[in-house]
């Protein structure tokens, strides 16, 4: 099975296409040597209706991070591993970050939160900022912060979200969002974790 994703691979003329279409660039930071990559091309890029959402909705990019133009993309934007997914303006700047591949159907809810300011990364880092936010938008902060490995603002986000929450709440799948902040077999939740297994299995 192959990438059924109508791709351009040349940054310059995703630009040219974005700025003509008024759409967001999808740019899949491809590699052949890693399986995440290529398993993403058996598994995800083959699905005919995801595949059609993200030709109707993107200027699909693929680049080939093996190349000159590849390399110099991945020195631009901090590219170190792999799978990795940039949503891009038409001017270039990073609008949402995926660091990693996944099944469907999540991991098209993952690319739609590029569409919104409200969940994409850049959108929640400009509400983070601002000092202002509701729950949902801590929530969704920290969803874009963890999808794109940005440590130090999940970190931080992550910990105000959970101040006072329940215990109890950590078994509802939301919020298993949180769970790497708990590593430690000596944390509460790790605790939590291991005295009610059962209901997180169910």
């Amino acid at each position: 099975r192959v990438s059924l994703v109508k791709d351009i691979t040349s940054f310059d003329e995703a630009i040219k296409q974005a700025q003509k279409t008024g759409k967001l660039i999808f740019l899949n930071c491809y590699a052949s040597w890693t399986r995440p990559c290529v398993g993403m091309d058996q598994y995800v890029f083959s699905n005919p209706d995801f595949a059609d959402y993200l030709n109707q909705n993107f200027v699909c990019l693929r680049i080939d991070m093996q190349t000159d133009e590849g390399k110099a993309l991945a020195e631009r934007y901090g590219v170190k591993s792999y799978a990795c997914y940039l949503v891009l303006d038409a001017e270039g700047e990073v609008i949402h970050r995926i660091n990693r591949g996944h099944a469907l159907p999540e991991f098209k809810d993952w690319v739609a939160r590029a569409l919104s300011p409200k969940t994409s990364l850049k959108g929640t880092r400009e509400i983070y900022a601002t000092g202002r936010y509701s729950k949902e938008d801590l929530y969704n902060i920290v969803v874009a912060a963890q999808l794109a490995k940005d440590q130090d603002l999940y970190n931080k986000a992550a910990a105000e979200y959970i101040k006072d929450m329940p215990m109890a709440e950590f078994t509802k799948r939301k919020n298993w969002v949180f769970t790497s902040l708990f590593k430690s077999p000596d944390s509460e939740f790790y605790r939590y974790l291991m005295t009610h297994k059962a209901d997180f299995l169910k």
